[in-house]
């Protein structure tokens, strides 16, 4: 089991899905934590669940397009826990156009408006961007820590086999190659970062995403399921440990087979 006690974890998008599940893997490794979302209610009820198993949480209502807001969000964490060992950057949004499931389908480059386009960017890239510029610093003076970035097989493929909008493939594809500069630049101060790309997981925008689409996804993945958010909080942890400390730069792809070559 990864040990993690007496560090101190920062999760974006904790408050559901797959943040929720990488926060509760690392608080029960033993880390402090601090929550960022920008949902008050999933914000309070993965505080009270992480609290409930003894815990330390520092939860913190942010939206991480803002630089600010990250900027405090940081600033915080210091001030409460004295130093910052990980950060997992998973907030991201997926907009999706009108279709039969409640959550749409896939937008093409041509249908997406310009507005909508800023969006997604200023969450999936630019706040990998953000956090990661208000962490790193109090990481380099430390000289030690951990970025995982949650980025998607979309981000690999340019979106084949993948029925991901094209705003959405390319904010991811982004971050992969963000992931790469930022462990380069790192690296001298003993700051490993990496990205997970999942592939389809068993999360609320999934359960929302047209039916077929899911199927036909389901279909194309050699293992025939989606990924538990436990198991990408796995991998996680594996990044995390003592077991990866020379590994940075790269990407752990966990799909079930879906983008094997």
């Amino acid at each position: 089991m990864t040990e993690l006690r007496g560090k101190v974890s920062i999760v974006t998008g904790a408050g559901q899905g797959m943040g929720r599940a990488i926060a509760l893997a690392l608080a029960n490794a033993g880390s402090n934590l601090v929550l960022a979302e920008i949902k008050p209610d999933t914000l309070k009820d993965a505080r009270k669940e992480i609290e409930n198993m003894g815990g330390e949480v520092l939860a913190v209502r942010m939206d991480v397009s803002k630089w600010e807001e990250a900027d405090r969000m940081a600033k915080a964490t210091m001030e409460r826990f004295g130093r910052i060992d990980i950060l997992v950057n998973d907030a991201a949004i997926s907009p999706k156009g009108k279709g039969k499931g409640k959550g749409g389908v896939p937008l093409q480059t041509l249908e997406i408006d310009e507005k909508e386009w800023d969006d997604v960017m200023n969450v999936n890239l630019k706040g990998v961007f953000n956090v990661s510029k208000a962490v790193a610093p109090f990481m380099i003076k430390q000289r030690s820590g951990t970025i995982v970035n949650i980025t998607s097989v979309a981000g690999l493929t340019a979106g084949a086999r993948c029925t991901a909008s094209a705003h959405y493939v390319v904010s991811k594809a982004g971050a992969i190659c963000l992931t790469k500069v930022m462990a380069r630049e790192l690296a001298p101060y003993n700051i490993t970062v990496n990205n997970l790309a999942p592939g389809r997981t068993e999360t609320e925008m999934v359960a929302l995403s047209d039916p077929d689409e899911n199927d036909y996804i389901r279909d194309l993945t050699p293992l025939k399921r989606f990924a538990k958010p436990s198991e990408i909080a796995g991998g996680v942890l594996f990044l995390v440990s003592e077991a990866a400390r020379f590994i940075t730069g790269e990407t752990l792809v966990i799909d079930g087979g879906r983008t094997m070559h």
